[in-house]
């Protein structure tokens, strides 16, 4: 593919086109357009996109994350600086440099977690950033895996990314990022010379899950103790890691750690606690581990904990524990299906002051080890999970909770519009909730985005969702089984949530015509199949159990 593309670009080049592309006025309207921002971390964010293959989708948060490790976007006295990426890649996008990437084109979010490059912008980048020495590339425009006249390296696939790559340029190496490398074979030696790097991004950006990258010999993490400068280290979706080196403790610089996905991670070392500086710590997607070390509460700076795992173990990191995290602004929770949560250990959420955005996944985790003979320890687990789930509490500074999974048919009791006030967007998705009103008060919520996806025992009423919910400006609704109506809608203004809220009292009127017309459906098909049972005489066997088969598919 690559190889390919190296041909027709080559081609393009001999017959001219490139520079009709370049000479184009819709170019000079780019260049224009770029000559006219003012700011020049804007520029910069702009030139970093050159690096990424044409009509990449890529992922918001790692983007950001490079930026932030590069310095280009600090924190200022309002904002952090991942808030302050967010503002970059939201202006980006109004002047039309970028545009937004959706999974489901025809449901797309108001939340953009993705984005695409034109060619021609792209072309742009390349030429600019090549011009500032911001990364060297070949003649096709893919980034250059050696790294002569500039301080950034790019690992790609067919490039020299072996133990044996050329060292001429390394000590001096800001950073190093994967852009298309499956396979990583890099010698720890060639790490350890990487004296001045700042960003190590080998983990994946992109948007699709299908990229993979793995590690030839985890032997490689070793080489990492020596990069004392480091800010930001991704090993996102990285396969055969298991374990992450106790010397990662001695990353003293270290802001991210970005280990998503990771799938066969098992544990965090407790080393850990000597990162003081870290701000983001990523381990969501990690199946394997089964809980916190307990010194995560000694960073006090976290401001971003996804992944968070309520282990078992007496030593691990518990709830209470991150009361200390002052500074904790989004937070992932994971509660497995074995797990004990101590007494009254949800109560403390809600001291969590600056925390803006909570998620919350239940029974998602299960131990290694087998399950057999233990029906009674998984029926105590089981009842003080419900116990836990009703004594949850939220922070008032929320503004985004999403709840995935919820073992209870019941909302929590702290679920309501007086306790969330500033909650914008309400996420729940899966488990066995029936219902959400307003915690038994006339009040109404302040919700803007609301999804209810995968509750198959979901009770839906439109009419008092509009009172309920007034401010909804897009609603997402997924509910398929064991609803009064089927469900799947996606809404995205506040005039379509009307009209499908004032739809439902219409249909609701003619249930009793349309339940007459349902018995006589059922009927005449009773009818139908008691014919075919009379042709197919002596298949009678076959008949009664493909109809069994047909009826255990519907209710799956």
């Amino acid at each position: 593919m690559i190889d390919s593309e190296r041909k027709v670009l080559q081609e393009w080049k001999e017959q001219g086109v490139e520079k009709i592309i370049h000479d184009s006025s819709e170019m000079l309207n780019f260049q224009a357009s770029y000559d006219t921002l003012e700011k020049l971390e804007l520029r910069l964010c702009f030139l970093f996109f050159s690096v990424f293959p044409e009509n990449a989708e890529i992922k918001k948060r790692p983007l950001i994350y490079w930026w932030i490790g590069e310095g280009l976007i600090p924190a200022t006295d309002d904002k952090t600086a991942e808030e302050e990426g967010e503002s970059i890649f939201q202006e980006l996008m109004d002047l039309h440099f970028i545009e937004p990437y959706h999974e489901i084109p025809d449901k797309p979010s108001p939340d953009v977690n993705a984005c695409k490059m034109h060619p021609w912008l792209r072309h742009l980048a390349i030429s600019l950033a090549q011009e500032a020495k911001l990364f060297e590339f070949d003649s096709s425009g893919t980034p250059s895996a050696r790294s002569y006249g500039c301080q950034r390296e790019c690992l790609v696939l067919g490039g020299n990314n072996s133990s044996d790559r050329p060292t001429s340029n390394v000590e001096n190496l800001l950073t190093v990022f994967n852009v298309r490398e499956q396979y990583l074979d890099l010698n720890p030696d060639w790490l350890s010379k990487l004296k001045k790097v700042e960003v190590l991004q080998l983990g994946a950006w992109h948007c699709s899950p299908k990229h993979h990258i793995e590690v030839e010999k985890e032997e490689v993490l070793r080489g990492l103790r020596a990069l004392k400068h480091l800010k930001y280290l991704s090993l996102r979706g990285i396969s055969l890691i298991t374990t992450i080196p106790a010397s990662i403790g001695e990353l003293l610089s270290l802001e991210i750690l970005d280990l998503r996905a990771c799938h066969n991670l098992e544990e965090l070392p407790c080393e850990i606690e000597s990162l003081t500086r870290l701000t983001h710590l990523d381990v969501s997607d990690c199946p394997f581990i089964e809980g916190m070390p307990k010194e995560l509460q000694n960073l006090t700076h976290l401001q971003v904990l996804k992944g968070f795992v309520i282990g078992n173990s007496k030593t691990s990191c518990k709830i209470d524990d991150l009361v200390n995290l002052k500074e904790l602004r989004r937070l992932g929770i994971v509660i497995g299906n074995e797990v004990v949560a101590g007494e009254g250990e949800f109560t403390k959420l809600k001291d969590v002051e600056k925390l803006h955005s909570l998620t919350i996944w239940w029974g998602v985790k299960k131990s290694r080890e087998s399950t057999r003979g233990k029906a009674q320890e998984l029926s105590k687990a089981k009842s003080l999970k419900l116990a836990a789930m009703d004594n949850l509490t939220f922070p008032p500074s929320l503004e985004k909770l999403d709840l995935r999974g919820t073992p209870h048919a019941n909302p929590p009791k702290e679920l309501k519009p007086s306790t969330l006030q500033k909650l914008k967007k309400l996420y729940i998705r899966g488990g066995k909730l029936t219902r959400l009103d307003d915690g038994g008060t006339d009040q109404q919520w302040n919700v803007e985005i609301l999804r209810l996806k995968y509750l198959n025992d979901f009770k839906l009423n439109r009419q008092q969702l509009l009172l309920t919910f007034p401010r909804l400006c897009f609603l997402d609704v997924k509910c398929d089984k064991g609803v009064e109506y089927k469900e799947d809608k996606v809404l995205k203004s506040s005039s379509e949530i009307k009209n499908y809220c004032k739809e439902k009292v219409v249909e609701k009127n003619s249930m009793p015509a349309e339940n007459h017309n349902s018995e006589e459906r059922k009927s005449l098909k009773k009818d139908k199949l008691g014919e075919e049972a009379l042709v197919n005489k002596g298949k009678g066997k076959e008949v009664a159990f493909k109809t069994e088969i047909e009826q255990q598919a519907s209710t799956s």
